[in-house]
C-alpha cells in the first residue's frame, strides 16, 4: 500500500506541475518530528518566525507494549528542532489536524500528512501579490523571493511565506528553547 501511495504521489506532483496547478512538494526537514506527539511551538514577531517541535528519536528498549506520553512544560532534555523562517512575510497555526487531512485541496496534488512541503504555484502567495499590488511602490519582482512551505503535524499544521528558513537542532527543554528563539527575537 505504501509503495502505491508513494507512486500516486509522485504522478499527483508531476501532473499538477505539468498543469500550472498549485502543487505540494516534499521537502525533507532533519531531523524529522515525533509523528504522535510533535509539541510544535510558534514565536513570531513582525520580523522572525521560529517553529520549534519535538524530533523523532528511536527508543531502544521500546517494545509496543507502551506509550510515552511527552509534556512540553516538562524541564527534561528532549530533542528539539528550532528553524528559523528567513524574512517571513505571513504565516498560519493551528487547525487542520491528521483525521482531515485528505480534505485539502491539496491532498490530491501531493500533499502528505506528517511532511513538510514546498507549494508550487502558491495560491496564498498569488492572493498576497494581489492584495498588496494596489501599493503605489508595488513590484512583481519583490515577490519572487517568497515560497510557500507547509508543514502537517498530527495535530495541527503550520504554513508560512518566506525565503528560507534555517534548522538546528538542541538538546534541551521546550522552555529553554523557547527562551532561546525569545531572545534572537529581542536580542540580548
Amino acid at each position: 500500500f505504501q509503495v502505491a501511495f508513494q507512486a500516486v504521489k509522485v504522478l499527483e506532483r508531476e501532473y499538477g506541475l505539468a498543469k500550472g496547478s498549485e502543487t505540494a512538494l516534499k521537502i525533507t526537514l532533519q531531523p524529522e518530528w515525533n509523528t504522535g506527539a510533535p509539541c510544535p511551538h510558534v514565536i513570531s514577531s513582525e520580523e522572525k518566525t521560529f517553529l520549534i517541535y519535538l524530533a523523532r528519536e528511536i527508543d531502544p528498549k521500546w517494545d509496543g507494549t507502551y506509550v510515552t506520553e511527552v509534556d512540553s512544560k516538562s524541564k527534561e532534555a528532549k530533542p528539539l528542532v528550532l528553524i528559523e523562517f528567513k524574512n517571513c512575510y505571513i504565516y498560519k497555526f493551528g487547525g487542520m489536524n491528521e483525521e482531515v487531512w485528505h480534505g485539502h485541496p491539496l491532498y490530491e496534488r501531493g500533499l502528505e500528512g506528517n511532511s513538510a512541503h514546498r507549494i508550487e504555484n502558491s495560491d496564498w502567495l498569488k492572493e498576497q501579490k494581489k492584495i498588496n499590488s494596489v501599493h503605489p511602490s508595488y513590484k512583481e519582482e519583490y515577490w519572487s523571493k517568497y515560497n510557500h512551505f507547509m508543514l502537517l503535524f498530527h495535530d495541527t499544521m503550520f504554513e508560512c511565506l518566506a525565503e528560507s528558513y534555517n534548522v538546528e537542532v538542541h538538546r534541551d527543554s521546550f522552555e529553554n528553547v523557547v527562551k532561546l528563539a525569545k531572545v534572537r527575537l529581542f536580542g540580548g
